[in-house]
């Protein structure tokens, strides 16, 4: 048995470590504050907005951030070459990287994305160095020889994993994301003489399905109507009209506080074409505000909710199908207030302590192989 006051050493890799990243840095920073309280972590990393008590930053260099691939490449390696010379019992990343005895997977495979590929672009692709370079390390990362885990965020991207790769189902565990609870009395922010607000938050306006949205918006029943769009994407991409006479539409940017901008919507409308798990719809049901998102076929997290819970679109490329599901909220007082209560009930299962519950449970049973 290990001493107790002997805590694991456990590297955890992933090149930019913050809480303003996407969801796999979100992912990652929130596990490590808490994983911290049972295992020595050292964080390997290239960039970091984030000082935890209790836990080691080792920065990696950056030689070049362009082109991508090659500090993709490069950052795989001096991590593979720092963590050697560290005393580290198991490596964790959350990172495209050829060594870590625990993988945590936030995308679709790159394999996968051949499947939809004509033969032309297929062999393009098989021509790229890019392409070539990022399917030699995914397939030195779903190597699970040795006893390796590998963590998937949603019963969507383990299907895509276990298709793409031959590996044994029980090493491939769902752990979702979780969620911080709010504490603010957002409930008064909101006036009843506000216009009707939809809130879209995404980074990637287009696989996100802003422009079907705003389409979408031309048929429902009210006069005036209010977008808020946060998150990053190129405007000009998404296809968005200058001016819709019916339509506010505002563009907020990147939002770093969405404590502020949550409590103005009514609706959270996501009609993603592509999530692995989604965690704007969890972060909105915190919110108590009802969310129309795409199918668990599109989206990762509909495949934890009932329909009790939020209203799902069987194709997000419809816009007249969204269109029908805003107007069931708007005139529908009833649903609007059980789609509320529902989903906040549903996030306050899904936390982060439950997350690295199952994550430690992990990092338990290969010490236990090790030892």
């Amino acid at each position: 048995m290990r001493k107790k006051e002997e805590k694991a050493r456990i590297a955890v890799v992933i090149r930019n470590f913050s809480s303003f990243g996407g969801g796999a840095e979100k992912y990652c920073v929130e596990l490590v504050k808490r994983l911290s309280e049972s295992f020595s972590i050292h964080v390997f990393t290239q960039k970091s907005t984030e000082s935890l008590e209790n836990v080691k930053f080792h920065k990696v260099p950056l030689i070049l951030k362009k082109p991508r691939f090659i500090n993709q490449i490069l950052f795989s390696f001096f991590t593979m070459i720092m963590i050697r010379r560290q005393k580290i019992n198991i490596v964790h990343s959350h990172d495209l990287v050829t060594h870590a005895n625990i993988y945590t997977i936030h995308v679709p495979t790159i394999k996968s994305s051949f499947r939809t590929k004509n033969l032309l672009n297929k062999i393009s692709s098989y021509l790229s160095p890019r392409i070539l370079s990022y399917l030699w390390i995914e397939k030195k990362q779903m190597d699970t020889k040795g006893r390796k885990f590998i963590i998937s965020v949603s019963d969507l991207l383990k299907k895509n994993i276990l298709n793409n790769y031959n590996i044994p189902e029980h090493l491939v565990k769902n752990i979702p994301p979780g969620i911080n609870s709010v504490n603010s009395n957002y409930g008064d922010i909101k006036s009843e003489n506000d216009l009707f607000t939809i809130l879209f938050v995404a980074n990637g306006f287009e696989r996100k399905g802003l422009y079907n949205l705003v389409e979408s918006l031309k048929n429902v029943s009210l006069t005036r109507i209010r977008l808020l769009v946060a998150g990053g994407g190129i405007i000009d991409r998404a296809k968005i009209p200058d001016k819709l006479d019916h339509l506010d539409i505002n563009f907020l940017g990147v939002v770093k506080d969405m404590n502020k901008i949550y409590p103005l919507a009514d609706v959270l409308v996501h009609p993603t074409l592509g999530d692995t798990f989604g965690m704007v719809v969890l972060e909105a049901m915190q919110y108590k505000i009802p969310v129309i998102v795409s199918n668990s076929e599109f989206c990762g997290i509909s495949g934890y909710l009932s329909e009790d819970e939020a209203i799902f679109l069987e194709d997000p490329r419809n816009p007249i199908e969204i269109g029908m599901k805003i107007n069931l909220v708007i005139n529908n007082k009833s649903l609007k207030s059980r789609l509320s209560r529902n989903g906040f009930n549903f996030s306050t299962k899904m936390s982060w302590e439950h997350s690295a519950k199952n994550t430690k449970k992990l990092y338990l049973d290969l010490l236990n192989d090790i030892n």
